[in-house]
């Protein structure tokens, strides 16, 4: 493993992230690694100042890349990466932890085929790297995207709120997640999720807020007036879809097909 050889979460998060950067020619930025990876930013550009002093990288605007010294270790790093058979090692092999991020529902409330949502920094967009197959591949700006690397999985995920504002905004079977987040208004920041989404998953989710409330009379504590973005369009499978969650007695306890 790259950690137990490097022996620091610094160095491997620096050196795994420029070696898969070089493969796709693109430059890193250290502010991303640090954010991406939760890292100590002394330390951080600390050790990529004594990459630079060494030839191994060099300075391109205000971001990284390797030399041509700097290339020779490439395979090494990426023959260490992690292997787990879980449907996302072609992003741990090829992706670069601060271009990507996988979307996963946290609470899963729903019943149905899930498809995980793989977002791609458009920079990215014309590079034909992944080929997919066990996740939909959506390819966005990623300013003010919220997102951390996992190092128990050793895989780039979206934030709680970030993962459901994608999910109501990308995937095509966006209306399975709703329940997901009316079940778990307590646990959610609704206004983040509302923040995050396009404007097409706002009225998504502001339809059936709205309906929500309608239904069992309960207001949401919220700041954003969800009236005012609510698609009639989308109420007649708002109401099919949504109503068997909200006729228990008690509001929402267990939603059932």
């Amino acid at each position: 493993m790259l950690l137990d050889i490097v022996g620091s979460r610094v160095r491997y998060a620096v050196l795994l992230t420029l070696a898969k950067a070089y493969k796709l020619k693109v430059p890193v930025s250290p502010r991303a690694i640090v954010r991406v990876f939760g890292l100590n930013i002394p330390n951080t550009y600390s050790f990529m100042r004594k990459l630079v002093e060494v030839g191994l990288i060099m300075r391109t605007g205000s971001k990284y890349m390797l030399t041509e010294k700097g290339a020779k270790l490439v395979d090494f790093v990426l023959e260490l990466v992690p292997k787990l058979n879980d449907g996302f090692d072609e992003l741990r092999a090829t992706m670069p932890e601060t271009m990507y991020y996988v979307v996963e529902p946290k609470y899963k409330e729903w019943f149905g085929v899930y498809k995980p949502l793989v977002m791609v920094d458009k920079a990215l967009r014309n590079r034909d790297i992944l080929v997919g197959g066990n996740y939909v591949i959506v390819y966005v700006s990623f300013r003010g995207k919220v997102f951390k690397y996992d190092w128990d999985r050793y895989l780039s995920l979206a934030s709680v709120e970030q993962a459901y504002a994608d999910l109501i905004s990308y995937d095509d079977q966006w209306i399975s997640y709703i329940p997901d987040i009316l079940l778990n208004l307590f646990r959610l920041d609704v206004e983040e999720v509302l923040k995050r989404a396009t404007y097409e998953g706002r009225r998504r989710l502001a339809t059936a807020l709205a309906y929500y409330e309608t239904f069992l009379g309960r207001k949401v504590p919220l700041r954003t007036d969800v009236y005012s973005l609510l698609d009639e369009k989308l109420l007649d499978d708002m109401i099919a879809f949504v109503t068997p969650l909200l006729i228990d007695e008690r509001g929402l306890r267990v939603w059932k097909l």
